[in-house]
C-alpha cells in the first residue's frame, strides 16, 4: 500500500533578510521517501501477531526544500528556484527480485533562468542507498549541458543483494 506524507498539506516557510536588503525565502514541506530491496521483517506487539510494523521501513518522511527565492536591491524580479523529489520507488527485497525494481530516486531542482539540473540517488537498502549516482543540466529547452556519472567501490564484505547492482 502507498500512502502519502503524513503531512503534505503544511508547508512552512522561513524567511531571512541580509542587511543589504537581499531577502530569501524558503518553503520547506513533509515529503515521502522510499528504499528499495528492503528485506520484509516484521515485529508482533502481541503474541497474537494481530499487530506488526517493519523492523526496516520501506518510506519514511522528512522535511524537504520545496522552493527558494531571493529578491531585494538590483532584482527586478525575485529568483526562485523549485524542488522536485520525484517517485517513491520503493520495495521489499522479494518485490524488488519478482519485478525489477527501479532502485533510484531522482531530485529534480528548476533554477530561475530555465536550468533544470537532476540529480539521481541510489536508494537500495544496505548497498547504495543515498549516494548521488548521476548529477545531469540541461538547458530551459531540454539541451543535455552536462552529465556525471560516479562509480562506488565498496570496501569490506558484501553479502547476498549487495553485490547485485542494476
Amino acid at each position: 500500500e502507498v500512502r502519502s506524507s503524513s503531512a503534505t498539506q503544511s508547508t512552512t516557510i522561513g524567511t531571512l533578510t541580509h542587511p543589504s536588503g537581499a531577502v530569501g525565502q524558503f518553503s520547506f514541506r513533509p515529503v515521502l521517501h522510499g528504499r528499495s530491496w528492503v528485506p520484509k521483517q516484521c515485529i508482533y506487539q502481541d503474541q497474537y501477531r494481530r499487530s506488526s510494523y517493519a523492523l526496516y521501513p520501506y518510506l519514511y518522511d522528512t522535511i524537504a526544500l520545496i522552493a527558494k527565492s531571493v529578491s531585494g536591491p538590483g532584482l527586478a524580479t525575485p529568483l526562485v528556484w523549485s524542488y522536485e523529489y520525484g517517485a517513491t520507488n520503493h520495495a521489499w527485497e522479494e518485490q524488488g527480485l519478482a519485478s525489477g525494481c527501479t532502485g533510484t530516486k531522482t531530485v529534480t531542482v528548476s533554477e530561475p533562468d530555465g536550468t533544470v539540473l537532476s540529480y539521481t540517488y541510489g536508494n537500495r537498502y544496505r548497498a547504495d542507498e543515498g549516494k548521488l549516482l548521476e548529477a545531469r543540466t540541461r538547458s530551459g529547452t531540454g539541451v543535455e549541458l552536462r552529465r556525471e556519472l560516479t562509480d562506488y567501490q565498496f570496501s569490506g564484505p558484501q553479502t547476498g543483494l549487495d553485490l547485485v547492482m542494476f
